[in-house]
């Protein structure tokens, strides 16, 4: 079977942004966002995967970034595909914060602060603000 040596890389990096946007953006005003980006991004390159491996399309980049692996060892190569994605959004979550409120490990090497104030939960029931 013939898998496209970036796959891996790419879903890396897509988590990534998916969680940065998420964390930083999204997190209050589409609370469930995330979880139906994922599930897309992890569909089209399962499915991208499925159809390479009955010879309906070729995989991506075609040329020099497939290569042909066992069909046992893709099977679980491409089963690992949210595990990657998972991977690289937990990277961006320790960088820079679960919520909009928190600042990850980059926070204290800010020179302004770009965090929403934080909101206690014995306060969070009252409008006093």
């Amino acid at each position: 079977m013939s898998l496209c040596i970036l796959d891996i890389p790419v879903l890396v990096l897509i988590g990534f942004v998916i969680a940065c946007l998420y964390a930083k953006m999204w997190r209050w005003d589409y609370p469930d966002i995330y979880v139906a980006l994922s599930t897309a991004v992890i569909a089209v390159f399962w499915l991208n995967a499925v159809l390479c491996a009955f010879d309906v399309i070729e995989p991506w980049g075609v040329g020099w970034v497939t290569t042909e692996v066992n069909g046992w060892i893709a099977l679980f190569i491409v089963l690992a595909y949210p595990r990657w994605f998972g991977w690289g959004a937990e990277r961006a979550r320790v960088l820079f914060g679960r919520a909009p409120d928190q600042g990850g490990l980059l926070w204290p090497f800010s020179l302004e602060e770009k965090t929403r104030p934080f909101r206690s939960a014995w306060h969070a029931g009252t409008e006093e603000e």
